[in-house]
């Protein structure tokens, strides 16, 4: 038990110990703010139902009865919100009868394949024999946005017949609506981006010079702990003022991107200064 303890310890006195500490966080960060799938607010739901509309509308009219179609995942739908509204829009128009969503699991399953969105243009390559249905429809969303001037919905798929000579049809759902709404914005977001990531540049530049003083007296404490803890406060400040450069909101993959990779950039920075600062304190 001794033994373990004081390779513990030895192992916390590490300089190696820092970065790997460092790298701990950075990852917990990335994990925390990287963006996830959001359920649809309200407007945006509305227009994915009315887009999903128009697109069951373009389904051709069957020349007999109600045909079965099964509905795979959309592309870039990661809530399964918009492939839901285009199930209960195909039972609305009363065309063709929506099979379960089991149907297209039980095909995967038995094909030996992970279950995932299934491009339109690949949906004629699908083993066609699998699927227990007529038809087979796939499709993405290509536009799902709701700004302050404009909300706009586009859909596209193919619906691609099963066991047949029948030739695939394209599909389309659009919905487009313009209007004037006052927009709340923060006031950061007043301020231009060039000139929000000039001031984050020169605080991230300049806050590890004017903390110098305190930072030279931590120095000469010689104590691992005390240097992680500066290197991670100056860091977590660049960091808090990446994010309000963001406007207070890291939802998209971009906005993660850049709110992580500026942290890192701080960090390799602040590192830098505090060797420096320690080379000239020896």
């Amino acid at each position: 038990m001794f033994i373990i303890s004081r390779t513990i310890w030895r192992m916390a006195r590490s300089r190696l110990m820092a970065p790997v500490l460092v790298g701990v966080v950075i990852w917990q960060a990335w994990m925390t703010l990287r963006p996830k799938p959001f359920p649809l607010d309200e407007r945006r739901s509305a227009l994915a139902d009315e887009a999903a509309l128009s697109l069951a509308e373009s389904l051709p009219v069957p020349s007999v009865g109600r045909p079965t179609v099964v509905v795979a995942p959309f592309q870039r739908d990661p809530t399964g919100a918009v492939t839901e509204a285009v199930r209960r829009a195909i039972e609305r128009v009363d065309r063709y009868t929506v099979r379960p969503k089991t149907t297209l699991q039980n095909a995967y399953r038995e094909l030996g394949i992970r279950e995932q969105p299934l491009r339109p243009e690949d949906a004629t390559a699908v083993a066609m024999e699998q699927i227990d249905g007529e038809y087979l429809l796939a499709g993405r969303v290509r536009v799902l946005s709701a700004r302050s001037d404009r909300d706009e919905a586009m859909l596209e798929g193919v619906l691609v017949p099963v066991g047949n000579a029948e030739a695939a049809v394209p599909l389309s759902g659009t919905m487009i609506r313009d209007y004037t709404v006052e927009a709340e914005s923060l006031p950061i977001q007043t301020y231009p981006w060039p000139s929000r990531l000039v001031g984050w540049i020169a605080l991230v530049v300049l806050l590890p010079l004017v903390v110098a003083p305190v930072v030279s007296r931590g120095l000469a404490r010689q104590s691992n702990g005390v240097n992680l803890l500066m290197l991670l406060g100056t860091t977590l400040v660049s960091g808090l003022a990446a994010y309000a450069m963001l406007g207070f909101r890291v939802d998209t993959e971009l906005a993660a991107a850049l709110l992580v990779g500026g942290s890192a950039v701080a960090l390799a920075y602040n590192w830098s200064i505090l060797a420096k600062l320690e080379e000239l304190r020896q």
